[in-house]
């Protein structure tokens, strides 16, 4: 319990220190640049996103689809109208057919396409610290760590709605369709 109490205070800390962002010149939204306090707080939620274990609500559930599709080619997967077609392509990455990376593999995988997203968005806001504080509690801590799918399927969405704000309408009808996939 201590690390999710660790990680939200130190974000906090700094979301109190970072300045408020200025517009980017001749639009409506903010570009703040990716830096290496960034760089960092990213490769620290996928070590703690991604390497967990026994968490999550359905934690079971994920072991046991990754188990039961382990022998499927990828084309059986992706007819099989019971699977997500999106999460079913990363756990056949996962599996044994492709890469072997096992269940923390799927995991961080997911924590890496989740947080690729988020780090977008929040980096389009003029308090992007404050918009990881607020996210931690329940977005990272409950929604990252507990369902995958959905997890995956928010972050293309957050990447769908910075498109439509740039007014880029096929990439946005494209991410929104692709987070269906999840």
């Amino acid at each position: 319990m201590a690390s999710y109490w660790i990680v939200f205070i130190v974000a906090s800390f700094f979301a109190v220190l970072s300045p408020r962002s200025r517009l980017a010149s001749n639009s409506f939204y903010f570009n703040n640049h990716f830096n290496w306090s960034w760089a960092l707080w990213i490769f620290s939620l996928i070590i703690f996103i991604g390497l967990r274990w026994d968490v999550g609500g359905d934690w079971g559930s994920y072991k046991w689809t990754l188990w039961r599709v382990q022998g499927w080619d990828l084309m059986d997967i992706l007819s099989n109208t019971a699977i997500d077609h999106g999460f079913g392509f990363l756990q056949w990455l996962s599996g044994e057919h492709a890469f072997n990376w096992g269940y923390h593999g799927l995991n961080t995988v997911s924590a890496i396409i989740f947080l690729y997203g988020f780090t977008k968005f929040c980096l389009s806001l003029p308090r992007p610290y404050l918009a990881l504080v607020v996210a931690i509690p329940y977005l990272i801590n409950v929604v990252a760590m507990g369902y995958m799918r959905q997890s995956i399927a928010i972050s293309i969405a957050m990447l769908a709605i910075l498109a439509l704000f740039r007014e880029k309408n096929l990439k946005f009808v494209l991410l929104i369709f692709l987070a269906a996939t999840f």
